[in-house]
């Protein structure tokens, strides 16, 4: 397979089809400093950006190829993705609004397991470290629903 890295870190539209479709040599062809180095090489020489492209570039190839079953599924997927990302988010709306008040206050979590028990605490600091791990994890399940989105 042929890869050219030049100076300016961009394949061209023909080079990138031809790395995708498996067309051309193991030759390896690169520009560094102004001097070209060819070589047969086992391992393909890229910059960050023509390596992103033809991921995409892929991705695209992938999305393509599915049926009209696997894109209406992959949609009705996402859309789920999308609803607990929504409710995530209005979670977070909620938390971020709550206030505490001074150790005299009313505040209070109460938490009950499936027997029936329960555990109340009214302590203020432990009640923000509470409200302060819970708004971390909805921060990470958010994050980890915005990368789950693609197609």
């Amino acid at each position: 397979m042929e890869t050219k890295t030049k100076q300016n870190g961009k394949a061209t539209n023909t080079e990138i089809k031809d790395i995708i479709s498996g067309n051309g040599v193991s030759n390896v062809t690169a520009e560094k400093n102004g001097k070209v180095i060819n070589g047969d090489v086992k391992t393909e020489v890229q910059t960050e950006k023509t390596t992103e492209k033809v991921v995409e570039q892929q991705k695209v190839v992938e999305v393509l190829k599915m049926s009209i079953d696997e894109k209406i599924s992959k949609i009705e997927d996402l859309k789920i993705i999308i609803d607990k990302r929504e409710k995530l988010i209005d979670s977070r709306k909620k938390l971020n609004s709550f206030v505490l008040g001074s150790h005299h206050s009313n505040e209070s979590v109460t938490l009950t397991d499936g027997q029936g028990h329960t555990f109340t605490a009214t302590n203020t600091e432990v009640l923000s470290s509470v409200i302060d791990v819970i708004r971390n994890i909805i921060d990470d399940k958010i994050k980890d629903s915005e990368n789950l989105i693609s197609f």
